[in-house]
């Protein structure tokens, strides 16, 4: 059937499939790549190049398009991706004709096609090259500098030279040799860029490497210093406000300049966060021992009192922990009892291996123990239909591959199913319940005990197993599935299926595997028991209640953590802490949430206004990095 190709700004659409696509430079070609509406393969993806409205040439990979490019005489280039996550880009004519592939072993940051088709040119890592099609050699290659971030690579024909661009901003000239045209303005360019952490790290690179050469050039480094505080220092592990302070100080000591010297130290004391602050106190207790001035605990109880401003400490029971233990031995020392035992009650609720229980019961006389850790809420209590997905991975019963979509709209599926689609699921979950409690990664007493509630109340509903079988899912050589019947989670037909890291077949499974599996069962019963289809009699509604609250205790018995927020099962909780765990989040809230993505406003004019008024293009510093 020939497919019908349609174009809308960046978007494909190839008949019931949307892709993307790249127009070339005098927009008369376009490449699109998408995945066919029919494809059995996760990675599978299909490829047109377009003249106008017009097919010229399509093909399939078997690995996964990342992109495309194309130029004004038709020929296009793919960059792909194999399943060991290895990037490689194959050259095609206008034809469709395969010219080119090349496999990289490092990830390639940006390619391009020379105006004519002859040449392509990439960047991999910090490592630049060029390959001329006709020969299929090395036109040249050379490494540029570590903070260079190529994102264009053009050969201007006329100078011979090769413009590279940094980071989707300005082009900056080399030859093919690899020598650095215009290094200077791209430095120049680069620290009135940067933000504050990183323009730091370059003058103190600069200072290791070079030194300071006289009072003018010490005062130069002062001055990109305080541009880099005006920026801002964003506190981690790596860098933080209180030691880029230190450091000026230390600048304006070797300028003579005891005044701004004092300035710095006092801003580093006053911008210690709280980690530093926590760190500090236990060194000095530990130093000092039980003999501790008086006045000297309450100076370190103020800084301790300091240190829970800094919110991100509390993501951290372990520091909070230390933060109270260490606070309640100081009250201790001051004479402050009252104030210890709560100090010592909160360190054990945050991290019970705190180290301060034993205190805890002398100071209470055993009247004070730990507040008892709140029962998490139930799962079944954090379903929100309208907020989840269905095949989220893949189908979690058949392992098909699924696009994913709302809970809601899946749910529409099992409007018109009947009892028979329900019966049919619940009797392949209590198959995979009996395939999986011989597995020694899962036995405990209480996973057999939800396994067999499970099953025990899908018998009692049903009448016990059909023929759905043992083997629904098979074994097909080392990388194949079989499932053996209708899928009754995506309605799939019987077919192959592809194994991959997450998922097997059932007596091989891992957590994942399984957690999957019974927590979309669950939702499915929730949604069923809301949503109450006009095929479900009322001994099902209750039933549907019931086999979910069923399913998420056999989930909870495998033994992954929960989200907080919607339930699901995971390896790995993001945000929250013991002493607020509520704030956690599994992936897939985190990424709903956008809590990954930053937004940062910058008056970048400003900026450069600012700097360069008080640092003149001739300055010293940028003088001796000139060529």
């Amino acid at each position: 059937m020939k497919i019908k190709f349609t174009r809308a700004g960046e978007t494909l659409h190839a008949g019931r499939s949307v892709g993307q696509l790249s127009e070339s430079p005098n927009y008369h070609f376009a490449v699109g790549w998408y995945r066919p509406y029919d494809s059995q393969g996760e990675r599978e993806n299909a490829y047109v190049l377009l003249s106008g409205e017009t097919q010229t040439a399509s093909g399939v990979l078997t690995e996964r398009i990342l992109d495309g490019i194309v130029c004004d005489t038709g020929c296009f280039a793919l960059r792909h991706m194999n399943e060991s996550e290895t990037n490689a880009i194959s050259v095609f004519g206008r034809h469709g004709e395969h010219i080119f592939t090349r496999v990289f072993s490092e990830y390639v940051q940006t390619y391009g096609l020379h105006l004519d088709g002859a040449s392509l040119f990439f960047s991999e890592r910090n490592k630049i090259g060029a390959v001329d099609l006709a020969t299929q050699s090395e036109l040249f290659t050379f490494e540029v500098e570590p903070r260079f971030y190529p994102s264009g690579i053009r050969w201007d024909a006329q100078s011979g030279h090769i413009e590279v661009q940094h980071a989707g901003k300005k082009w900056y000239g080399f030859t093919p040799e690899g020598v650095f045209l215009s290094r200077a303005a791209w430095f120049n360019d680069y620290l009135e860029d940067c933000d504050g952490e990183i323009l730091y790290r370059v003058i103190k690179e600069l200072h290791r490497d070079q030194g300071i050469s006289g009072e003018g050039e010490v005062k130069t480094y002062a001055s990109w210093i305080e541009e880099a505080l005006h920026r801002g220092i964003k506190d981690s592990l790596h860098v933080t406000t209180s030691e880029v302070y230190q450091y000026l100080a230390q600048l304006h000591h070797l300028a003579g300049n005891e005044d701004g010297a004092s300035a710095a130290l006092e801003a580093s004391e006053q911008s210690l966060d709280g980690f530093r602050l926590v760190d500090r106190v236990d060194d000095r207790i530990r130093s000092l021992g039980a003999g501790i001035d008086p006045q000297i605990a309450q100076h370190m109880i103020a800084d301790l009192d300091r240190a829970q401003q800094t919110k991100r400490l509390f993501e951290h029971p372990n520091y909070v922990g230390r933060l109270f233990r260490a606070k309640g031995e100081l009250l201790e020392m001051v004479g402050d009892t009252k104030g210890a035992v709560d100090a010592y009650k909160t360190a054990l609720e945050a991290n019970p291996k705190a180290g301060c229980a034993k205190r805890l019961k002398v100071l209470s006389n055993g009247q004070v123990a730990p507040s008892a850790k709140p029962k998490p809420v139930a799962t079944e209590d954090r379903i929100r239909l309208d907020k989840l997905t269905m095949f989220h991975f893949r189908c979690p019963l058949c392992g098909a591959v699924k696009p994913e979509t709302s809970l809601l709209d899946y749910l529409k599926t099992w409007e018109t199913s009947g009892q028979d689609r329900l019966r049919s699921l619940c009797q392949h979950v209590s198959v995979v319940t009996s395939l999986m409690r011989p597995r020694k990664l899962l036995k405990s007493k209480k996973f057999e005990a939800a396994c067999e509630a499970f099953a025990k109340a899908i018998d009692l509903q049903f009448g016990g197993r059909s023929n759905e079988d043992d083997e629904f899912l098979s074994t097909v050589g080392n990388k194949g599935l079989w499932m053996n019947a209708v899928c009754p989670v995506c309605e799939t037909p019987s077919g192959a299926r592809e194994k991959d890291a997450y998922f097997t077949h059932w007596q091989d499974c891992c957590r994942v595997q399984g957690s999957n599996l019974f927590y979309e069962t669950g939702i499915i019963g929730i949604g069923l028991h809301q949503m109450l289809p006009h095929w479900l009699s009322s001994d099902a509604i209750e039933f549907c209640t019931n086999i979910a609250s069923l399913s998420f205790r056999v989930g909870e018995a495998i033994g992954l953590g929960s989200c907080p927020q919607c339930g699901r099962f995971t390896t790995a909780i993001f945000g929250g802490s013991r002493t607020d765990s509520s704030k956690g989040m599994c992936r897939w809230c985190f990424n709903l949430s956008g809590a990954g993505q930053i937004t940062i406003n910058i008056d970048l004019n400003k900026i450069i206004s600012d700097a360069v008024s008080r640092l003149s293009p001739e300055n010293t510093l940028r003088r001796r990095l000139a060529p």
